[in-house]
């Protein structure tokens, strides 16, 4: 499930429909109900590692933007 929010959430950013990745965050905590506790797909993704992640990433194409935050060491924090 993280996985499919974080491809979509990184859609809408690529797409310029949110400013930054944490808006995603803000939007699923608040909109459709994500655990606050868990901050967010972007940072629960964060948490669970970004390589990991992607590696789970076998349906769908790898966002450009997961890549761009594995590529900078500095996660999702770092972008937008």
């Amino acid at each position: 499930m993280i996985a499919a929010l974080v491809t979509e959430g990184s859609a809408c950013v690529e797409e310029n429909a949110v400013q930054r990745p944490a808006d995603i965050d803000a939007l699923a905590v608040h909109g459709l109900g994500f655990p606050r506790r868990k901050g967010g797909p972007i940072r629960a993704a964060h948490m669970m590692g970004l390589i990991g992640l992607r590696k789970d990433i076998r349906i769908w194409a790898v966002p450009a933007l997961l890549d761009e935050a594995i590529k900078e060491a500095k996660a999702f924090d770092a972008l937008g």
